[in-house]
C-alpha cells in the first residue's frame, strides 16, 4: 500500500504538481516579456564576446558561460532576445530544481516509515508563494549573466546530491560530481557553496562512512578535475583571474570602523531582501510538529540537514566577514538566498496558523510582493530612472551606437570604431557583430588581448584610422595618449532613452598610433613595417 502522500508526488508533472509548473512557466513568460526589445547590459555584451571566441578559460571566470551561449546565437543569431531566452531558460530550472529539491526533503520518511500528506502540500503551497514573490528569482532571470548558469548548476547539484545521500546511488553521485563541476566552469565562486556542502561529510559519522564508499570520492574527482582545467588556462595566462579576483575581490581596503559596519548591516539586509521577506518570516517562526511527528528541516537526517545548512550558512558567513574588509557585491548571497527562500517552504503551515502569526505572514507576504513590483515595474514602463545604473544599459545603445556609425560614414568612411575599456568594447563589437580588443591602457583588459605581453595590466592598439569611444575626455586621453599619435578630441556622446542621459561617452580620433618601442611618434612621411601589426609580438 502506498504511503500517505505518495499520489501527490505521482500526480506530479517531472516531480513538481501541475499548478506550481504553471506558476514558475508563466514567472519565465513574464520576464523574457518584460526583456523584450531591450539591448545587452555591459556584462551581458562582454559574455556574448566570448561565445564568440570559445576557450577552456577567460579573463575573470572559466568557460562555460561562453560556451553554453555559443549554440543558441548559432543558430538563432546574435541579438539580445537569444541572451535572454537563454537566461529565462536557466532560471526555470533553477526554479524547478529548488522546488523539487523542497518536494523531496518534504516527502521523506519519519521514523515510522511513513510520508507525511499534510506537509507535501503545504509545501507545496509554499513553494508556489514564495518563489512567486522572491524578489532574487524575479532579478536572476532577467539578464544573461554567470550568477543564472552557475545558479542552474549549483541548484541541480544540491538536488542530486542530497538524493544521492538517501538512495546511494553511483549514477546519482556521478551526475552530482558533473552538476557541481559545471556551476564551477560557470563561477569560480561556486566553490564556496560546493566546499561547505562537502564539508559536512567530515563532521558527522553518517558523512564520514559515506566516504568509505566510491561514489562521493568519484564526484569529488570531477570537481577537482573542472579546477584543474581551470588551473591550467590560468597557469597559461599569466594567473590572471588570480591576479584579478584578488586584486579586485579579496584585497581589503582602508575604511572607518563605521563604513565597514555599514557594509555588513548591508550585506544582512540584502539576504533577507534577497530571501524574501515571507521567507525570512518562516525561518523565525518555532519548528512545526503535526500529530506529534517532526517536520521540515527537523525530520531530516543529521548529515543532510548539516550539509543544507553549511551550504547556506558558511559562504553568507564569509562573504559578510569579507564585507568588514572591503565592498562586496551583494549577488554573491543570491545561492544562499534562493536555497534558504525554497527550504522554508518546509515550514509553510498546513493548517490555519493563529492570527498573529497569520498577520505576520501577511505583512511579510505583501513586503515580498512590494519587493518584486520595484524590480518588475520600471522594466515594465520602460523607466530607467528608477534601475540601478548598471542596469540601465539596456536602453540607447544601439540607437546611438547605430547613429556613431552613420556619423562615422559620413565624416571618417575610412575608419573602424573601436573602444577602450573593455566594456565599451564589448557593446561595440556586439552591436556592430564583430569582437573587437579594447584598446589603450584597460586596467581590465579584454579576454582576446595576448596577456603573456601585459603582465601588471592590459593594453591593446589597432592600426588607424580609427573612432575610439572612452568612458570620458580625461581619463580616455590618459589611456591613448602613450600608445596614439595625432590623439584628436572629437566630442561627447551620449546614450539617450527618451529624454534620460544613460551615459556620456567621449569620443577620439586616431591617424596613426606609437612604435612597438612606445617612446615616440612616427615622423610625417616616414613608416615602418612593424607599424602594420595589431600589437607586439
Amino acid at each position: 500500500m502506498p504511503a500517505p502522500g505518495a499520489d501527490i508526488q505521482n500526480r506530479a508533472i517531472w516531480g513538481l504538481p501541475t499548478m506550481l509548473w504553471m506558476a514558475l512557466v508563466i514567472m519565465a513568460l513574464v520576464r523574457f516579456g518584460l526583456m523584450l526589445g531591450t539591448g545587452p547590459i555591459h556584462d551581458e555584451a562582454y559574455y556574448w564576446a566570448w561565445s564568440q571566441r570559445l576557450d577552456y578559460g577567460y579573463y575573470d571566470q572559466p568557460f562555460l558561460v561562453g560556451w553554453l551561449l555559443w549554440p543558441f546565437v548559432s543558430v538563432l543569431g546574435d541579438q539580445a532576445w537569444v541572451l535572454r531566452l537563454v537566461s529565462g531558460g536557466l532560471t526555470l530550472l533553477t526554479s524547478v530544481f529548488l522546488a523539487r529539491l523542497a518536494l523531496d526533503l518534504a516527502a521523506q520518511t519519519d521514523e515510522r516509515g511513513q510520508v507525511d500528506a499534510a506537509q507535501v502540500r503545504a509545501t507545496s503551497t509554499g513553494l508556489g508563494v514564495l518563489l512567486l514573490t522572491s524578489p532574487a528569482l524575479w532579478g536572476l532571470g532577467l539578464f544573461y549573466v554567470h550568477d543564472a548558469v552557475m545558479m542552474t548548476f549549483l541548484s541541480l547539484g544540491l538536488l542530486l546530491g542530497t538524493g544521492a545521500l538517501q538512495r546511494g546511488s553511483m549514477l546519482l553521485w556521478l551526475a552530482t560530481g558533473a552538476a557541481l563541476a559545471l556551476a564551477f566552469s560557470a563561477k569560480v565562486s561556486a566553490a564556496l557553496w560546493i566546499a561547505a556542502f562537502g564539508l559536512a561529510f567530515l563532521l558527522v559519522p553518517s558523512g564520514r562512512a559515506q566516504l568509505r564508499r566510491a561514489g562521493p570520492w568519484l564526484a569529488a574527482l570531477i570537481i577537482l578535475a573542472a579546477a584543474a582545467l581551470f588551473v591550467l588556462w590560468n597557469a597559461n595566462h599569466g594567473w590572471v583571474t588570480f591576479r584579478h579576483v584578488g586584486a579586485e575581490h579579496l584585497a581589503p581596503e582602508t575604511d572607518a570602523p563605521g563604513e565597514r559596519l555599514g557594509r555588513a548591516v548591508l550585506v544582512l539586509l540584502a539576504l533577507i531582501i534577497l530571501t524574501g521577506p515571507a521567507a525570512a518570516q518562516l525561518w523565525l517562526w518555532p519548528a512545526r510538529r503535526d500529530a506529534g511527528r517532526p517536520a521540515g528541516l527537523a525530520k531530516l537526517t543529521k548529515l543532510t540537514s548539516l550539509g543544507l545548512l553549511l551550504f547556506i550558512a558558511l559562504p553568507a558567513l564569509f562573504i559578510l566577514g569579507l564585507s568588514l574588509t572591503r565592498e562586496v557585491l551583494l549577488n554573491w548571497l543570491l545561492p544562499s538566498a534562493l536555497v534558504l527562500s525554497a527550504l522554508a517552504a518546509l515550514r509553510w503551515p498546513s493548517s490555519r496558523p493563529r492570527p498573529a502569526a497569520l498577520a505576520s505572514l501577511g505583512l511579510s507576504l505583501t513586503a515580498s510582493v512590494v519587493l518584486c513590483l520595484v524590480v518588475l515595474i520600471p522594466l515594465m514602463l520602460r523607466e530607467p530612472r528608477w534601475m540601478l545604473s548598471n542596469a540601465r544599459d539596456i536602453y540607447g545603445w544601439e540607437a546611438a551606437i547605430n547613429d556613431l556609425v552613420a556619423y562615422r560614414d559620413a565624416e571618417f568612411p575610412d575608419h573602424r570604431i573601436v573602444g577602450n575599456y573593455y566594456l565599451l568594447a564589448s557593446q561595440l563589437a556586439f552591436h556592430q557583430n564583430e569582437v573587437r580588443a579594447s584598446v589603450g591602457d584597460d586596467p581590465r583588459p579584454h579576454q582576446f588581448q595576448l596577456f603573456a605581453h601585459a603582465p601588471a595590466g592590459g593594453n591593446s592598439r589597432a592600426p588607424g584610422p580609427v573612432l575610439v569611444l572612452t568612458t570620458d575626455q580625461a581619463s580616455g586621453q590618459a589611456a591613448l595618449e602613450g600608445w596614439y599619435c595625432d590623439l584628436q578630441p572629437l566630442r561627447p556622446w551620449r546614450i539617450m532613452h527618451r529624454d534620460f542621459v544613460i551615459d556620456t561617452l567621449f569620443l577620439f580620433r586616431v591617424d596613426d598610433r606609437l612604435s612597438d618601442a612606445k617612446t615616440s611618434c612616427e615622423i610625417p612621411g616616414e613608416t615602418d613595417e612593424s607599424d602594420k601589426t595589431d600589437g607586439p609580438d
